[in-house]
């Protein structure tokens, strides 16, 4: 059930930026590597990057320690209506900067 929520709340946070998405204009969206086809052909061809673009985001990040303490304070500053629509919760800011930084096989430094 759990499984189900999440996907519910990924989908739901997927049309939300879809839809912020196809405000920008072509130039912005070319600016940031997204493909307004991939974008205007819906949530299931996520991440809508460009070829070129989606083989440089498969690489891994290459996170340090300080980076991940800005991605926090960075998340941290956000209301909490724009943490739900990325499917966090303040309490779990944290946690979810680092599970994103493991699954790109990224350890948190000592």
């Amino acid at each position: 059930m759990f499984n189900a929520i999440r996907n519910h709340l990924n989908k739901y946070a997927l049309r939300k930026t879809r839809a912020e998405l196809l405000t920008l204009s072509d130039a912005q969206l070319e600016d940031v590597g997204i493909s307004r086809f991939l974008l205007e052909a819906g949530i299931d061809t996520w991440p809508w990057r460009d070829s070129d673009v989606q083989h440089l985001a498969a690489q891994p990040a290459k996170m340090n320690a300080r980076e991940v303490d800005s991605a926090i304070r960075e998340l941290s500053r956000m209301s909490d209506k724009d943490l739900r629509d990325i499917g966090i919760d303040r309490g779990t800011i944290r946690q979810s900067v680092m599970q994103g930084v493991e699954r790109r096989g990224i350890r948190e430094a000592a």
